[in-house]
């Protein structure tokens, strides 16, 4: 007889299944532990993600309509340089001016 037979016929056999048994459900109770664990982690990364690409957007429409602001300015004052330029060009062509341009 084998040792193993031995052990059948004695029930130790039984007792060593049992054990195993109980190891491999507490590890797998801590398997699940730890993946849930994870899982969490990740929703909270996932939110915390989700919550800088919404203020990123905020802050890019917010950008966004100052440089169309910016421009908007830029084009008035353009508008008013140009305007100026030709009634200051309007009124040296006058005869004024022209006195000028002869004297020179």
């Amino acid at each position: 007889m084998t040792k193993q037979t031995q052990e059948i016929i004695q029930g130790k056999h039984v007792k060593k299944e049992e054990e195993d048994k109980k190891n491999l459900d507490t590890q797998t109770q801590n398997l699940k532990n730890d993946c849930a664990k994870r899982m969490e982690a990740a929703k909270t990364k996932i939110s915390k993600l989700k919550k800088e690409i919404r203020e990123k957007v905020s802050e890019n429409e917010a950008l966004e309509q100052k440089a169309r602001m910016l421009k908007h300015n830029v084009e008035q004052r353009e508008q008013i340089n140009n305007l100026k330029s030709n009634t200051n060009a309007s009124s040296e062509k006058g005869p004024e001016k022209m006195c000028r341009d002869i004297a020179n």
